[in-house]
């Protein structure tokens, strides 16, 4: 008997722990909040028609769960408080913790960030008036010019898509501000994604991924402190594409075939054992056409090579590295039509003729450019 009414108690109280246990749900901030220091942000929660009249609102730093600040000691338990952001938080990644004055209810929020925002009225403009007055003034940390000194790249070599950019110097300041790129991009620049800002004196970021394919050019990197003061710009070279070798996996052969042996990449029609090689598979187009000896007549043909290029790769050069003709008799001519620079299909046609005991041979290395890590098949 005894024993039963133990475990009742028990029961009993762990029912009174679980209720006080229940949480509000904290609406914001949520997980996608950033809150900048000197904006005012509403609070929200849902109290799930609890009728307590005040809360107390803190702030915790994430994860570690350390009380930075008590917001409000007693608020009205309205579901809604407004915040103004003190100028002296510290930036990073906090959530907050709504509970009843007698702590029986609470609720914490989604972990959010708390960002550089506007300057605390009248500190620049104080700071400039000192400045002018006495020159030998320091002004505050984050109010002086920043100065690029030494620009990283990871890895080594112009700046690219993906790249990591290191960036040592001074006077960058203690609040996050912002790295852009100015070139020849859509808006004219654009801005190092997941900036790291270590130190007053070193700035690291990323090159984002949407930029890839875009033109290689020479570029101008520039800090802006979180006080909107500018580095000169550092000069440095951007590439966003590739240049590759066309192989011949990607043509299309329509192969002549008047002559006794034709050969077009990888293409064969041959009556003789003679065969000159290797043809096709190291550039984009090859070709081979032999008339025999003792043949009556002379062999004509057109030999077609169509190419299309795919995920915004365009042709860039082409190089006869072969043309060859045996005698003054016989034809070779083309490509035609012209070499479509920057474009990205071509129906390149190869005009021959051969008289007997004679042949033509000839290849044709081109060049093709496209966004870095593509392919152009």
């Amino acid at each position: 008997m005894k024993k039963i009414i133990v475990f009742s108690i028990i029961v009993l109280l762990l029912s009174i722990f679980l209720a006080s246990a229940e949480v509000y749900v904290i609406k914001k901030p949520d997980a996608l909040s950033k809150w900048s220091k000197g904006s005012t942000k509403v609070i929200k929660w849902d109290k799930k028609g609890d009728s307590y009249p005040n809360v107390k609102i803190r702030l915790y730093t994430s994860p570690g769960e350390v009380k930075v600040q008590d917001i409000t000691n007693s608020a009205p338990n309205n579901e809604s408080f407004s915040w103004k952001i003190p100028y002296g938080t510290d930036l990073g990644k906090y959530f907050i913790r709504v509970r009843t004055l007698n702590n029986a209810k609470w609720g914490d929020s989604k972990e959010f960030e708390i960002v550089t925002g506007q300057i605390k009225p009248g500190v620049l403009k104080d700071a400039m008036r000192r400045i002018k007055q006495k020159p030998t003034f320091k002004p505050p940390k984050g109010f002086m010019t920043p100065k690029i000194k030494i620009m990283l790249d990871d890895p080594l070599g112009a700046m690219k898509p993906g790249t990591k950019l290191i960036l040592l110097g001074e006077n960058f300041g203690t609040q996050k501000g912002k790295v852009i790129v100015k070139g020849n991009f859509p808006g004219g620049q654009f801005e190092l994604i997941n900036v790291n800002w270590v130190s007053t004196k070193s700035v690291n970021g990323f090159v984002p991924q949407s930029i890839n394919g875009q033109p290689n050019q020479s570029v101008e990197v520039i800090l802006v402190t979180a006080f909107n003061f500018k580095s000169d710009p550092w000069k440095m070279s951007f590439e966003g594409r590739e240049e590759k070798v066309l192989n011949s996996d990607v043509v299309g052969v329509n192969c002549g075939s008047d002559a006794n042996d034709n050969i077009c990449n990888k293409v064969v029609d041959c009556e003789s054992e003679f065969l000159p090689g290797p043809f096709g598979g190291k550039y984009a187009i090859s070709g081979y056409h032999n008339n025999v000896w003792g043949a009556v007549g002379d062999d004509v043909g057109n030999d077609v090579f169509s190419i299309n290029l795919k995920n915004g790769w365009v042709f860039k050069s082409m190089q006869k590295t072969i043309w060859k003709k045996t005698s003054g008799d016989e034809v070779l001519s083309g490509p035609a039509p012209s070499f479509p620079a920057g474009q990205s299909s071509w129906a390149a046609i190869i005009h021959w003729k051969v008289t007997p005991n004679d042949y033509v041979m000839y290849k044709i290395k081109i060049i093709v450019e496209g966004p870095i890590g593509t392919n152009y098949k």
